[in-house]
Formats: C-alpha cells, structure tokens, sequence
C-alpha cells in the first residue's frame, strides 16, 4: 500500500490526484500484467480514478470551507455564525447638499443624481434649514463617498435652480472583507467575557451596538470605563467618536443617548445586554483644551506661509490625538489597571512641531513654548504635565489655540480667524 493512504486525510486532500491515484492503482497489480496505457487493466483503472480525484477534491473543499481560518465568502459567513459573529454589512454615504434658492422646499424623499460625477442615485432624508438637506445614497459602499459635482432632479423640482453636493458627512463602507471577517472571528474567540467585565464591554460598544445602529455616525472609537464607581454594580463610561479627520472627540448626545438604550436603558429598566443589577451611565468627556505659543526659528528665505501653517496646525492636532488615543480604551486593548493618563511632554511636542516640516523650521528658539493656563495667560512650561482622568471627571487633551511668534512677532494660526 502506497504511503498516500498513510496521509491525515484532513490535512492533504489535495494530494489525491489522478495520477497519483492511479499510479498508487496500477503499483497494487501484480508485476507480471501489463499496465501500460490502452492496456485493458490501465483502461480500467483510469475512470475510476478519474472519479476519485473528482470526489477528493470536493472533500479538499468541504476541508476548506468548513473552517473559518481557510474559508470564503457565504461560507466563511456560516462559519462565523457558529460563534454568533457576523460580517459587518454594507453602509450607505450620506452629504450635506445645498439646494437653491432656500426657499424652495424640497419634498423628502426626493431623488436626485449626479451627472457629473460618478453617478450614483441619492435619496433626500433630513431639512437641515437654510437651504442645505442631508442626502443618502440609495447603494450602499464606500464608492459614493468620493462623489462630486452638480444634483439633478428626477423629477424635476420648480423653482429649484441648483442642487450640489456640499459635505460628505459619512463616506459609507464597502461590506466587511473576508480577512476583516476572519480577525473579527478571532478577536471573539479570544474575548473572554462573562458576567459584565471588562471583555464585555469591549465586544457591547465595539461589535454588538455598532452592529445594531449599522450607522457611521454612531459607532464609538474609544471608551474610559469605571467600574463601581458608586458601589457594587454601577459602572460609567466615557465615550469617544470620529468625525471625519477628527479623531476621538467628544461624542455627540445622540450616540450617548444611542449607547445608553442599548446597554442599560432608563426605561424599561433591565432590557438592555448589560447583566441584570448593573446600573450604566453613558457620559460625554469634557475638554482639557490647550493653548501654545510656540516660538519660530525659520530657515533662511521662508516666512509663516499658509502651507505651513496648515502643517504646523496639523503636527500639534495630530500629537494631541495621539495622548488622547493613549488614554482610551480601544478594539483589543487590555484593561487599563493603572487608569486613564495622558502624558504630555514637552519634548515630543518640540519634535512634532521641528519635524512637520524640517525645510522651513530650523528649531523652536530658546524662550521655550508657552502653555495657556485656566485664565487665558500664557507663561513657560514647567515640566511635563499628566492628564489624569477620573469618574468624577475625565478629560482629553484638544487644541484650543496656536500662536506662533517670529522674531518677536505673534501670529495667531488657530482657531483661524
């Protein structure tokens, strides 16, 4: 008997071809017949065979697409079901589209599409006032996310005399991918949640609620979580949304208001996922904002141009997102037993601010960088400083206002005026 029929069948289905199969046949007769081909025993032999490699390679498949680290598609979807995780769906974009004159009304509902840009078909859902409408795109992914240019009517609207996309309030996604699909799987089977702890909460506020809402304005990026925090059962969060390139802001009451049903609403009492006798509270975080002036050496022959104020603006924002994600609570993060602390150094914010861009700014003068104080004043930084966070009161670190001075020049570059 061949070694092929030794092999774990699970392991190397792909292994039974048919000119494997059918040498391992022809090595069973005896020595003495003729096997070669067109002899009556290899013509014998050969479709049975055939049939084999046939039925092996269907049972390699089956081996495949049974398991969730090798299967595709709907399949990988039956796999996932196992575990109660299912691929995250396809969501639609929605603009801001600005319709004039304002005073004509324009019926919800209403479709419109664009001629100019990709094409899609939108739908009016909301009155925002003023002119401006929310649109939704009636294909959902990500695509209508990049569209542009002019709206037109089906039918025709009177009196309205231009329709144009205006603000992309939430690009859409394409549905889930199978390698996203698959990590998702096994970031469930290596969650350990039970009873309400920490794990829980992770999959609740990352998974289940973003599931439920199937909504962009309403999935949360990052959490501060304090358990009993007034006794035996209450816990309280902090929560933290992206708005477009703005990460980790405050959430908005409506995604509170959202998160707060889902995990424990007020009433009815009881309903939501949370383990009965836990009492929840949903919460906003308040802004730790920062100002500073931050004194400019420049190289020979540049000045404070608009570029590099956006790059300047953009060096400090990004440095502060950075203590705020530190601070937070993400998709797969461990509990944070020391508790929640931004540490702000001086140091880094000196390397963000040289570095945005090293061929305009030669270093940051001597005087050092100044930080605004609780009043509006400004004087010099004294140390590195811990934003520390708690139940009572939990903070993140946003830019409130930047001032560059040049050679004793103070140029105020955000909030721009």
């Amino acid at each position: 008997m061949s070694n092929l029929y030794e092999k774990n069948i699970y392991e190397d289905l792909k292994s039974f071809t048919f000119p494997a199969l059918l040498r391992d046949a022809l090595n069973a007769v005896q020595a003495d017949v003729d096997k070669r081909e067109g002899s009556v025993i290899y013509d014998a032999l050969a479709p049975l065979c055939v049939t084999l490699a046939k039925s092996f390679d269907v049972l390699h498949q089956v081996s495949l697409q049974s398991r969730f680290q090798t299967a595709q598609g709907e399949y990988l979807d039956l796999c996932g079901s196992q575990f109660g995780v299912y691929r995250a769906p396809a969501t639609k974009a929605k603009w801001k589209a600005e319709f004039l004159p304002s005073s004509v009304e324009v019926p919800l509902g209403h479709k419109f599409v664009t001629a100019e840009g990709l094409g899609f078909e939108y739908e009016v859902s909301a009155n925002l006032g003023g002119g401006y409408y929310t649109i939704i795109c009636t294909q959902a992914g990500a695509a209508a996310g990049a569209d542009f240019g002019v709206l037109h009517p089906m039918p025709p609207i009177a009196g309205l005399k231009s329709a144009t996309l205006h603000e992309c309030f939430d690009q859409g996604a394409n549905v889930q991918s199978d390698d996203e699909y698959r990590l998702k799987i096994w970031q469930s089977l290596g969650r350990r949640g039970y009873g309400g702890n920490f794990d829980d909460y992770c999959y609740w506020v990352f998974e289940a609620f973003r599931e439920e809402q199937n909504d962009v304005a309403t999935v949360v990026s990052g959490f501060q979580i304090y358990p009993a925090w007034q006794g035996g059962g209450t816990v309280k969060l902090f929560i933290v949304q992206d708005f477009g390139d703005e990460k980790y802001m405050p959430a908005s009451s409506a995604t509170i208001a959202a998160l707060q049903y889902f995990l424990d609403p007020v009433s009815p009492a009881g309903t939501g996922v949370v383990p009965l006798g836990h009492r929840v509270t949903v919460a906003q975080f308040g802004r730790y904002g920062m100002g500073f002036k931050v004194p400019l050496i420049l190289r020979s022959g540049h000045s404070l141009d608009a570029e590099l104020k956006a790059k300047l603006i953009a060096a400090v924002k990004s440095y502060l997102e950075g203590l705020r994600d530190e601070a937070l609570t993400n998709l797969g993060d461990s509990y944070p037993s020391a508790g929640y602390v931004s540490k702000f150094y001086i140091s880094n914010l000196v390397s963000a601010i040289t570095l945005c861009d090293a061929e305009k700014i030669a270093a940051v003068a001597d005087s050092g960088i100044l930080k605004r104080n609780s009043i509006g004043q400004y004087s010099q930084l004294q140390g590195d400083v811990n934003i520390v966070s708690s139940a009572n009161s939990a903070v993140l670190p946003y830019l409130d206002e930047l001032i560059i001075e040049i050679n004793g020049v103070n140029t105020g570059i955000y909030p721009e005026v």
